[in-house]
């Protein structure tokens, strides 16, 4: 019994280094687009969102999207990386998006069909573990 959680720990540890290599690899090629960087990264299970930029320019990532195509993630990803330029949801962060990932519709349309399963699927599998 007392195995379990320490599975899920090592369970949600994988999926944290697996999309820290991810976005590792993809900020090497978005920064210097931008000429901006997050100040740092925070992968933790999230209740309703994706991913959010503090005021501090902390990247926050829902670590469901670790079960996520890495098409999805890497759209949340750069759809944070914008508000480092527009705070906002202004037509010109939406034009930024567009220019980094013109895939950028049909990643967000995924995760808004089966975002609620992504993160059922993540609470079943590391319950528990989150901070």
């Amino acid at each position: 019994r007392a195995a379990v959680p320490v599975a899920r720990g090592l369970l949600a540890s994988h999926f944290e280094a697996q999309m820290r290599r991810d976005v590792s690899r993809w900020l090497a090629g978005y920064v210097p687009k931008l000429g901006l960087a997050p100040t740092a990264l925070k992968i933790r299970p999230l209740k309703s969102l994706w991913g959010s930029l503090d005021t501090r320019d902390r990247i926050n990532l829902d670590l469901a999207l670790a079960l996520a195509p890495p098409a999805a993630l890497r759209y949340v990803l750069v759809h944070e990386l914008c508000h480092l330029k527009v705070r906002s949801h202004a037509p010109r962060f939406w034009a930024l998006v567009e220019s980094l990932y013109p895939d950028w519709h049909e990643q967000r349309d995924w995760l808004r069909v089966n975002g609620a399963t992504l993160k059922a699927e993540l609470d079943r599998l590391v319950a528990d573990v989150a901070d």
